[in-house]
């Protein structure tokens, strides 16, 4: 172990403060192997003053870790503890800890992160997949699935609704809602793209989410990839939305969300989308 930037004379058990490089500190490693006991009891330890500590790996912090691995007890006790400055921290990749917990689809972190006044305006940061991970890391698993940048992606693209919904009423100022990813794709199109139903309505909810006409690098607006799906019900809330018009837009191969239902033989949602057109949709049937 390597001795910690953190050892001081009000610290009289140093090998409490050691930040190793690749394990980091003695509450990393706790939280790692799901040590909830032993974990609360270093961040309630006042000799234990490397709470705001990060690994030198990926910057990642030990709250990092506690809501990627869903030990509220743990995320509670440190956005508790009077010294510790770190809960909208980012890591490497500038991604805060309710990334994690938001793309793992731990409710009660999430909740604990966002209710929490040192939080403060967090909710919306972006980050991008560029820093190398270990084996298992919940960013490796995210980068393979999706370009996810902000926690309401995370959360829409693995279709956890109810952190969906978290977001955007307890953040609904800072969450970057509208935000898009570096191919153009809302939190919306993510949902509606992976069939996540509760979570398309979820977002819909909310008129915080006002992007419900952008379009993706394919062209595609969330309602192409809910024409995708048999059930009507996304189709019916997207067009539902007093600001949504872009029934008629077409893809980059010229298909509107119409011509894709047809395709797919989806007869419902044609119903939906055709109602919506009033008379003049009648020669899209």
């Amino acid at each position: 172990m390597l001795q910690s930037e953190f050892d001081s004379e009000d610290s009289p058990h140093p090998e409490l403060n050691q930040n190793h490089p690749e394990a980091g500190t003695a509450l990393h490693w706790a939280v790692a192997a799901n040590l909830t006991e032993a974990a609360c009891a270093l961040v309630a330890c006042r000799h234990f003053v490397a709470v705001n500590a990060k690994l030198k790996s990926d910057r990642s912090s030990a709250l990092h870790f506690a809501a990627s691995e869903g030990l509220p007890d743990v995320v509670e006790a440190m956005l508790d503890h009077p010294d510790f400055t770190g809960a909208g921290d980012m890591d490497g990749d500038g991604f805060t800890a309710l990334h994690g917990a938001a793309f793992r689809g731990h409710v009660q972190c999430a909740r604990l992160l966002l209710s929490s006044d040192k939080f403060g305006t967090s909710a919306g940061v972006m980050g991008m997949f560029d820093v190398a991970r270990p084996k298992g890391h919940w960013a490796t698993e995210a980068s393979n699935i999706y370009d996810m940048r902000t926690a309401l992606h995370m959360a829409s693209a693995r279709g956890n609704a109810e952190i969906c919904d978290l977001i955007l009423t307890l953040a609904p100022l800072h969450c970057a809602a509208d935000a898009q990813n570096r191919i153009g794709a809302t939190a919306l199109h993510m949902a509606a793209r992976e069939k996540h139903r509760a979570a398309c309505l979820a977002i819909l909810r909310h008129t915080e989410f006002s992007a419900v006409n952008a379009r993706d690098a394919r062209g595609f607006t969330a309602l192409h990839w809910a024409a995708h799906q048999a059930s009507g019900d996304v189709c019916l809330a997207i067009l539902g939305r007093e600001e949504f018009t872009s029934v008629e837009q077409v893809d980059l191969k010229g298909r509107t969300a119409m011509d894709i239902a047809k395709e797919f033989g989806y007869h419902e949602v044609r119903r939906i989308i055709l109602g919506s057109l009033g008379p003049d949709g009648v020669g899209m049937v």
